[in-house]
């Protein structure tokens, strides 16, 4: 999910109208997060994603995803944060989501 400064407006409507659930898997780009106005409302999402039963496996850097593409890597060199503080706060970060097996909603177990 790449919608710059509209990504906190757009998950917060999906938790409150329960669509959150509808995939598995969410890769979220937080922008601006030096941006103290949006913190708040940013850490309540990420609690109410793990309230909802998504797991954050690790974070990404967008410089870091960049300098390894220009040396020809892939996605899996590149390198994983598992502590968001570890990032500079200017760098776009990258949330990688999960929902856990045992919360997976009735849609999934359709199939």
């Amino acid at each position: 999910m790449n919608i710059p400064g509209a990504e906190l407006a757009v998950l917060e409507k999906m938790i409150r109208d329960e669509t959150l659930e509808l995939a598995e898997k969410y890769e979220i780009e937080w922008s601006d997060k030096s941006n103290f106005r949006h913190s708040s409302l940013r850490i309540y999402l990420q609690l109410m994603f793990d309230n909802r039963g998504f797991d954050c496996l690790y974070y990404t850097c967008l410089q870091d995803a960049r300098d390894i593409f220009k040396r020809n890597g892939t996605f899996n060199n590149i390198k994983k944060y598992y502590d968001v503080k570890l990032i500079n706060a200017s760098s776009n970060t990258y949330g990688h989501y999960k929902q856990r097996i045992e919360v997976i909603g009735p849609i999934h177990k359709l199939k």
